[in-house]
């Protein structure tokens, strides 16, 4: 995933960068907050929502897999 970002710094000074990566899913996270939008206004499934004891028993061990991978083949 890479995300075009432009912003004025709290000195007012224009910046224009890409971002790649995670680091582009964040930034796409934190614009999402700023127009109002959570996370789970963006579950197309809401079955699959779990609690943190069912991710760490049946998702963890295949999210870190996932995880790894992906910053494998685009970065962090």
């Amino acid at each position: 995933m890479n995300i075009r970002v432009r912003y004025l710094d709290r000195d007012g000074v224009m910046h224009d960068e890409i971002k790649r990566g995670l680091t582009a899913g964040t930034w796409q996270h934190e614009c999402d907050h700023l127009d109002g939008v959570l996370f789970v206004d963006r579950v197309t499934d809401p079955t699959t929502l779990a609690t943190w004891d069912e991710f760490e028993t049946h998702h963890r061990d295949a999210f870190i897999e996932r995880i790894t991978a992906f910053v494998e083949r685009v970065g962090s």
